[in-house]
């Protein structure tokens, strides 16, 4: 594994910036085409058909990536072992599908489902073609060619949903963008990692590996799970309709959230696991993380949570307004997961995943709590079902914060100390983009003057309080254009 030191992890944490700063700004655009050309009840099939995919993706890594990257000492043999492995686990999973998918469609009373079903599910071996080298360029920290690949791949498969989006193909735009865009990504990372599988196998480097990645894949698949039992659920319950428009209240809060955290994730395993016997330095690493990530996300959460309507209405038109109630739910619920994202890769990189499972079944039990009581007991609408699950997302990282105090002495007050400051800021440049939302103009100017006027308000806020990570943003930017 390449060396870490801060210039290695500034330059890789930069162009992990640059990668989600572009690729999912594209995204972004493409996903404001798409929202225009086609109807929520398009997105609520890709919705629940991806419940299956992405579980089946899961299943295909088996955490075997975040064991390569973890391990110390890793060679050809490790490589094609774990490549093997995740292309059989692929093909079973195909034929599992393949045939489950009808009955599938059944149970929801959308025929729709079986084709769309088995088509995306060839995803599945893009997947595992792509788990090999994506564990190698994440040990090297190749981040540049990742974010390479990344753009190209998002531009082909989003120029391809596009044109299928306004020859009317329906659907078909929505499952052809993301079949193409994976299928571009492994290909076009052939061309930066030169590898090629040997002839030789390990059983016992695979059983070593999978005693690791286990519980990564179990404690994944409880996050997954959590994540998207309660969508099958909703889109049975209420509709397909209503199971669209939860689904784009939630995509900009994702897209800005993880994918900007993803930034410094992407870099933080590798790093945590070079630095795993040096606590007091673990501690400062992690301390820094979580400051900057609240520096930045917090008042883009709830920058965005107080323009959500207008934000709506001016990127996917008024038929999406509907999903403006879900979109302030998941401002909360996205901010969380970077803070427990942080704690979980400090877990895994001490190499205690059967903590890090506990921690996910105690979310799991929470999510589903809520689901069953929420929807079939107390019979509450989706949206109060939404702010509880919110509320779970806080819970978890305080527990999963009280498990690193254990490790690292990284205790709630110094937590509280590190996220304070960029919350009381955002806090009163909310008020002042709440007095601006108040103007009687164009929806598209008011959004404007919020949005500029939030930005101005918190930097200055920044500047006057002279806010440490407001430094450290400015000398990544600087590293960034350098480079």
């Amino acid at each position: 594994m390449a060396n870490i030191n801060k210039k290695v992890f500034v330059s890789s944490a930069a162009w992990k910036m640059v990668e989600s700063l572009s690729t999912r700004g594209v995204s972004l655009l493409i996903s404001i085409l798409l929202a225009r050309l086609l109807l929520p009840e398009d997105y609520g099939i890709v919705a629940l058909t991806a419940i299956f995919i992405n579980l089946s993706s899961s299943l295909v890594a088996s955490g075997l990536g975040t064991a390569l990257v973890r391990k110390e000492d890793v060679d050809n043999v490790d490589y094609t072992t774990v490549f093997i492995f995740c292309m059989i686990v692929a093909a079973v999973l195909y034929v599992v599908c393949f045939f489950a998918a009808p009955f599938i469609a059944d149970f929801y009373e959308e025929p729709m489902i079986k084709p769309v079903l088995r088509v995306q599910m060839l995803s599945l071996f893009l997947c595992a073609l792509g788990v090999v080298r994506g564990a190698m360029i994440t040990r090297q920290f190749q981040f540049k060619a990742q974010f390479i690949t990344n753009f190209i791949a998002t531009v082909i498969g989003g120029v391809t949903g596009i044109v299928m989006a306004y020859a009317g193909l329906g659907v078909w735009a929505l499952v052809f963008y993301t079949l193409i865009q994976s299928g571009s990504y492994s290909f076009i990372l052939f061309f930066f990692v030169k590898w090629k599988p040997s002839k030789e196998l390990s059983f016992k480097r695979m059983k070593s590996l999978l005693s690791f990645s286990s519980f990564v894949l179990f404690a994944g698949v409880l996050d997954f799970l959590g994540n998207n039992i309660p969508g099958t659920v909703y889109g049975k319950h209420y509709s397909v309709e209503v199971l669209g428009y939860t689904s784009k209240g939630g995509q900009l809060p994702e897209l800005i959230c993880l994918h900007t955290f993803g930034a410094i994730s992407g870099v933080l395993l590798p790093a945590m696991a070079e630095t795993q016997s040096d606590l007091p330095r673990l501690k400062a690493m992690t301390r820094k993380i979580a400051s900057m990530s609240a520096f930045i996300l917090i008042p883009m959460m709830i920058g965005l949570a107080f323009v959500g309507e207008r934000t709506i209405i001016f990127l996917f038109t008024e038929k999406w307004l509907p999903a403006a109630p879900f979109l302030i739910t998941s401002c909360i619920y996205y901010l969380m997961n970077p803070f427990r994202s942080i704690n979980m890769q400090l877990i895994y990189a001490l190499g205690d995943s059967k903590k890090a499972t506990m921690v996910e079944i105690i979310r799991f039990c929470l999510l589903m709590a809520n689901m069953l009581l929420g929807v079939f007991v107390f019979r509450f609408s989706l949206i109060t079902v939404s702010y509880i699950s919110s509320g779970v997302a806080i819970v978890v990282v305080l527990i999963t914060q009280a498990i690193v105090k254990r490790y690292i002495g990284y205790s709630y007050r110094e937590w509280f100390s590190d996220i304070a400051a960029p919350l009381m800021m955002s806090v009163a440049m909310a008020a002042v983009v709440y007095l601006v939302g108040l103007l009687q103009m164009s929806n598209l100017l008011v959004l404007i003057l919020q949005v500029a006027t939030g930005v101005v308000v918190y930097f200055t806020l920044a500047v006057i309080t002279k806010n440490p990570c407001l430094a450290e943003a400015l000398g990544i930017l600087k590293g960034m254009i350098k480079r």
